[in-house]
């Protein structure tokens, strides 16, 4: 039986963080992150921790993000939307879209995403060989 109370990663990388509820839930799954799990529960994440997190396993594992684009056409209500794709780096093959309304959310969403694939072993770790062959 599956756990009713288990948030999934479709509700984490679709939380609004425009407001608190959301930036919460996103803090909070980032902390199930080994790299993020010792960092207080009442600051923020720091934007290089998941910087350097991302570059990390983007080295290890068959998973780039690409292309941010910003959709200016959006900021009616106050907000600019971005976005982030990520792909294999040896097919290319697609993964998925992230959206966010700052910097910091698209790449938190991002860094979640590329955590929750590796964990469904969907993104495989790099070989030496392709890793010499993306380079």
């Amino acid at each position: 039986m599956a756990n009713k109370n288990k948030i999934t990663t479709d509700a984490i990388l679709n939380a609004d963080c425009r407001k608190k509820e959301g930036r919460i839930l996103l803090q909070k799954a980032l902390r199930k992150i080994k790299a993020f799990e010792d960092v207080q529960d009442k600051i923020k994440i720091p934007l290089e921790q998941l910087e350097d997190w991302m570059c990390k396993t983007c080295n290890r594992y068959d998973v780039r993000p690409q292309w941010v684009n910003i959709l200016y056409d959006v900021k009616k209500d106050g907000y600019r939307l971005y976005s982030l794709t990520c792909i294999t780096q040896v097919k290319h093959e697609y993964i998925g879209t992230v959206y966010g309304v700052t910097i910091y959310e698209l790449i938190a969403k991002m860094v979640f995403l590329i955590f929750s694939e590796i964990k469904k072993n969907k993104i495989k770790r790099l070989t030496d060989e392709q890793k010499q062959a993306v380079k």
